[in-house]
């Protein structure tokens, strides 16, 4: 089916978020920041299909990561960002607001697996 990257530094929403994707039989990735997610695309065996990103991290947040990544050849990994903070300003992204709505998240998601 391919994996989603969950870029959150809050270790509990980012397990809450596998364990989701889990249940609904998706592999995922993890990284806790932006730094780590740029290592994470570099080591891995297989390119996840969707990156689930939130903005606001430590070390490298959302917005570096974005324009690191789009410096790379993982720039066409589609990305949805989950942040409480709905600034909409970042070309290029779809949104998600935090508290995640179950439903609309999983339905955002599917379509990148079809």
């Amino acid at each position: 089916m391919g994996a989603v990257l969950i870029v959150e530094d809050d270790k509990e929403i980012r397990g809450l978020f596998c364990r989701m994707l889990h249940a609904e039989g998706y592999q995922t990735l993890e990284a806790g920041n932006g730094f780590e997610a740029l290592e994470v695309l570099t080591l891995s065996e297989q390119n996840p299909r969707v990156i689930v990103l939130d903005l606001m991290m430590p070390v490298m947040d959302g917005r570096q990561f974005l324009e690191e990544v789009r410096k790379t050849r993982f720039r066409d990994i589609p990305v949805i960002v989950s942040s409480a903070s709905m600034d909409r300003d970042i070309k290029g992204v779809e949104y998600i607001p935090k508290p995640i709505g179950v439903a609309e998240f999983l339905s955002k998601l599917a379509k990148h697996f079809r």
